[in-house]
């Protein structure tokens, strides 16, 4: 099922859970989040099929991120924190 549907019927149902903290995403959380982002996306000028990348530590906004650039028809490409810049900009 779509994620944005289960979270126009069970806003509530947890969506994700972070391992090492137990912080807790819903999807209601996750839908809002996600069209927050698609929006900002489009008003710095991304359009459908254009790249963004992502260098980030576990964090709970990860997902909410790439569900954004999904909505927003955004590619996108995660990037391990943990490289070298050299190794970054490759």
């Amino acid at each position: 099922m779509h994620p944005g549907l289960i979270a126009e019927q069970q806003p509530d149902k947890i969506a994700y859970t972070m391992a090492e903290t137990g912080q807790i995403v819903t999807h209601g959380e996750l839908e809002a989040t996600a069209n927050q982002g698609a929006q900002l996306f489009r008003s710095l000028g991304l359009k459908r099929g254009d790249h963004i990348a992502l260098l980030l530590e576990n964090h709970p906004r990860f997902f909410q991120i790439c569900w954004a650039a999904q909505r927003a028809g955004l590619y996108y490409t995660a990037i391990s924190y943990r490289l070298q810049q050299a190794e970054v900009e490759y």
